[in-house]
This record gives C-alpha cells, structure tokens and sequence, in this order.
C-alpha cells in the first residue's frame, strides 16, 4: 500500500484547478448546490415527520432539554 503524503486544502484546492480548471469548479459548485438541496428536502419531508411521529407535543420546534441545574433557558431557533 503506497502511503500518500498529506497535502493542505489549499494545495489540493490548486491542483484541482490545474486540472479541471475554472469550468470544473463551477461545476463542482453547481453539484454542490443540488445535492444540498437534496439533503434539505431529506432531512425535511421524510427524516423530520418520522421522527415527528415518536414525539408528543408539537413536533420538534417545541422540543428542549434541561443540562444541569441550570434555571434561565436560552431557545435558539
């Protein structure tokens, strides 16, 4: 097994152009893009409401836990 040698993200960044130059890395945006996407709609039409189904309430939103002893909450949303 060869051992590859570990490069920075800047060096293989620049390699990556050398070799598919400025029209791969729109490419490699636009991919990017779409399978973000895909992943939203995963996570919020099909993961969400099953995990929607096992929790009493109002669904996730309403959802929150307690560390500690603490006595002020904080809600991020």
């Amino acid at each position: 097994m060869v051992e590859q040698e570990k490069r920075s993200f800047i060096q293989e960044f620049v390699d990556f152009l050398k070799k598919f130059g400025v029209i791969g890395l729109a490419i490699a945006f636009v991919i990017g893009q779409a399978a973000s996407k895909v992943v939203t709609a995963l996570v919020n039409d099909i993961i969400n409401p099953f995990i929607g189904l096992f929790i009493v309430g109002e669904g996730l939103r309403d959802l929150s836990f307690t560390v500690g002893d603490s006595h002020s909450c904080t809600v991020i949303s």
